[in-house]
């Protein structure tokens, strides 16, 4: 009887053990950041706008005057900063500001000049799922119009440059899952056994 004790004590202790190796479910969303990896490619000169970034950082806003080329796309740096956005903003609105610095707060304040366009929110990094792998997400976004038809911001589609994710973690097996249910088992076959046993 001893050694039937023993036994199925082993077997709810390793059931124990097995769950307690699961530990607790994670509480809200699960993911990492990956680095995003901005670029502006320009389909014209686009010699009648001025194009202005500005970065939001720990520092506080920044401009970056860009210059439109055609021949080799424009990465947007962000080093130090989170998030930027682009201003198209027309020569003739442009020159009703002494600085740069007065037209980011104009923007700040909502009070943009008719004709400025504004570009999709750059960020820095992504929060992605935890089973994507890549690396870097390749942001591209081209520029194009003129002067009729106005200036215009297309993101291309990322998912001909970035590969597919693997599967999620719960779709594939878990062999400790396993584990657990195998010891349970063997836990239940020992005391059936200790009991029969005990009524002869």
């Amino acid at each position: 009887m001893n050694r039937f004790l023993m036994t199925a004590a082993l077997a709810v202790t390793v059931a124990a053990a097995a769950i307690a190796d699961l530990g607790p479910r994670p509480k809200g969303p699960v993911g990492k950041s990956i680095p995003v990896q901005n670029v502006l490619k320009f389909a014209n000169e686009f010699p009648n706008h001025t194009f202005w970034a500005v970065t939001q950082g720990f520092n506080g806003p920044k401009v970056i005057t860009l210059k439109p080329d055609t021949a080799k796309p424009l990465p947007l740096t962000m080093n130090l900063t989170t998030s930027a956005i682009v201003y198209a903003v027309p020569n003739d609105a442009a020159k009703t500001f002494a600085t740069p610095k007065e037209f980011v707060q104009a923007a700040a304040a909502g009070k943009l000049p008719a004709g400025v366009i504004v570009s999709p929110t750059f960020v820095k990094a992504e929060q992605v799922q935890n089973n994507d792998r890549r690396t870097a997400i390749d942001r591209i976004v081209v520029v194009a119009g003129g002067i009729k038809a106005g200036v215009t911001f297309a993101e291309e589609d990322p998912v001909k440059r970035d590969p597919e994710p693997e599967p999620p973690a719960d779709a594939r097996p878990a062999p400790r899952l396993f584990a657990v249910g195998l010891a349970a088992a063997l836990a239940v076959m020992f005391g059936g056994l200790w009991l029969v046993r005990r009524g002869k």
